[in-house]
């Protein structure tokens, strides 16, 4: 019953931040062991700093989950929250405070830089979601440097800078005021995004890393660099003879980087490979990615009219 609490949470809090929030403290009752507390508070700190910028309400439910008798502070899970509570004060402004309580967040397993990289990855994403995009640089710039010593595949800073690498370059892609400082952070989320999928993940994050870099190249009016990601994705999925659901993202992004590079020849093909495969994709997949290569053979078709 948490855990679906907590995944409604998340898959409602975009178009619902307040209402999620609001009812954050529903989830304390349902609670039954620390790293409930640890996934709420998660979920409250990335609303209220994040979505709502409300940072007054995501420190009282920070109160609240601390307060609870499951809350053990000298725990992972504690020291979770404890991460978390650090995260918001970063994201308020409030750094003093917020790196005065990294230090007791940090599990005996891991390092001080390991754990500063998570954190100021997780900032650096929530102040683009702001569009603070100097703060956002500011703290890509610590978690990096925190990483120098080499985050290996067990370490969760290596999955934090990848994910964050990942979103922080969507967030800025699809943002109507990005200007050219945050072209160039969008640029760099991407590039980070694909070092740390190698470290930690498996070769379809890599792939969809490569797509995700053929998109940020898009997006920066960089149609040949696009295209060369697009195709590092395609050679990819080729190395691992990948199934239809591997495979429909690096073509439709082929398709799209041939038409900007003027190549609608090659356009065409992609965008015909692409139709072929949709009918072997599962479920969600095929409904997701119709309307996508729907509107790509509709590019293509105009472009071919026009000679």
């Amino acid at each position: 019953m948490f855990t679906d609490f907590v995944r409604q949470g998340w898959n409602e809090h975009a178009d619902h931040p307040r209402a999620v929030l609001d009812r954050l403290d529903e989830g304390l009752a349902l609670a039954w062991e620390g790293t409930h507390l640890a996934s709420l508070a998660a979920l409250g700190i990335h609303v209220a700093g994040e979505h709502l910028g409300d940072f007054d309400q995501g420190f009282a439910l920070l109160d609240r989950i601390e307060a609870s008798p499951l809350h053990v502070p000298d725990s992972k899970p504690g020291r979770s929250v404890a991460r978390s509570r650090a995260i918001l004060l970063l994201v308020a402004g409030q750094a003093p405070e917020g790196e005065a309580l990294l230090s007791a967040a940090v599990d005996p397993d891991r390092s001080q830089d390991s754990v500063r990289a998570q954190v100021y990855a997780i900032v650096a994403s929530m102040r683009a979601g702001r569009s603070d995009v100097a703060g956002a640089v500011a703290a890509l710039d610590v978690a990096t440097a925190a990483a120098a010593y080499g985050p290996t595949a067990d370490d969760p800073a290596a999955r934090a800078l990848a994910v964050t690498g990942n979103n922080l370059a969507i967030a800025l892609e699809e943002s109507t005021e990005r200007d050219e400082a945050g072209t160039a952070l969008m640029k760099r989320a991407a590039q980070l995004g694909r070092t740390y999928w190698e470290i930690a993940g498996d070769w379809t994050n890599v792939a969809l890393a490569e797509v995700r870099l053929c998109h940020t190249h898009l997006a920066a009016s960089e149609p040949q660099a696009a295209r060369v990601h697009a195709e590092a994705a395609l050679a990819l999925a080729d190395a691992h003879d990948a199934e239809p659901g591997d495979r429909i993202a690096p073509t439709t992004s082929m398709a799209k980087a041939q038409l900007r590079c003027g190549e609608v020849a090659q356009a065409r093909r992609f965008v015909q490979a692409a139709r072929e495969l949709l009918p072997e994709l599962q479920g969600w997949l095929e409904d997701f990615y119709t309307p996508i290569v729907d509107r790509l053979d509709g590019w293509v078709s105009e472009a071919e009219s026009q000679g």
